[in-house]
């Protein structure tokens, strides 16, 4: 659902973020060609970060979505960001890493580019899902309105019955009262109903 979905693209956007740290921490340490203190780990965090959230992502994405994630993020940019990655963990001790930063960033960038792509596939995903919801939430309004005004239909239906059944034999009743107070001692009432109103006029 809905839920789903959105946790899938928060995974996603979180793993771009770790990759956008990654990328920053290692363009300083290929520059300065070894890690500063704590920068090592720092990298080690942010690689397993972008693992973990990339995980979750697929886990919650749907076929289609981890489809795209797939087709979409690989390439020489992704190969080669593993690629300097490597190098950047084997010789972390020692450093002399013989790297150019310019070549890092620019690849670290594509990489960082394809996921934003897929980031937006699932930011226009949400849109539609939340669409399609809208537009189902406006059609059981409907179906909500249109039984309500059949239940007050009813019930006024049922409300003018009452009314008819009660005002005909009282209207009968003051017809023969009109037709006695001219002296006709012949009038009747013609009782049909076995309710409070034709006891009454029995």
């Amino acid at each position: 659902g809905a839920a789903r979905l959105a946790s899938a693209y928060s995974n996603l956007l979180y793993a771009k973020e770790n990759a956008g740290i990654e990328r920053a921490t290692l363009t300083n340490a290929f520059a300065a060609d070894r890690f500063a203190d704590g920068m090592h780990q720092k990298v080690i965090a942010k690689i397993s970060a972008q693992d973990v959230y990339t995980n979750s992502f697929l886990s919650l994405a749907m076929a289609a979505e981890k489809a795209f994630y797939r087709q979409t993020v690989a390439g020489s940019a992704v190969e080669e960001v593993a690629r300097l990655r490597k190098t950047a963990v084997e010789k972390a001790a020692a450093g002399g890493f013989g790297v150019d930063p310019g070549e890092w960033f620019q690849a670290a960038t594509q990489r960082i580019d394809l996921l934003k792509k897929v980031e937006d596939r699932l930011a226009a995903d949400l849109i539609d899902y939340a669409d399609k919801g809208k537009s189902s939430a406006e059609r059981a309004v409907a179906l909500d309105i249109t039984l309500v005004l059949l239940l007050v239909s009813a019930a006024l239906a049922i409300v003018l019955l009452i009314t008819r059944s009660i005002t005909r034999p009282l209207g009968q009743a003051v017809g023969v009262a009109n037709q006695l107070a001219e002296g006709d001692l012949t009038a009747k009432i013609e009782v049909t109903s076995k309710d409070e109103t034709g006891q009454l006029l029995a």
